[in-house]
């Protein structure tokens, strides 16, 4: 992403999150905006949904058949 177009966003995370996120960026060697921006940009790109862990990629409506294959 172009650095000309960044926004600010401010959010609250829980103590346990922060130093997962805060683990991550520097394992990553990225800054938390950063790792954020790589999180956000990987999910949308490879449409995983992170309600539904069990089948991430797959478009609404496809993952009903699944499910009622796997019961």
């Amino acid at each position: 992403m172009e650095n000309e177009n960044m926004g600010k966003i401010t959010i609250s995370l829980s103590k346990e999150a922060e130093k997962l996120l805060r683990d991550r960026a520097d394992r990553n060697m990225r800054s938390i905006s950063k790792e954020v921006e790589y999180l956000i940009t990987y999910i949308e790109k490879h449409k995983i949904d992170v309600l539904n862990p069990f089948y991430p990629g797959m478009e609404e409506g496809k993952w009903k058949s699944v499910k009622d294959k796997v019961k």
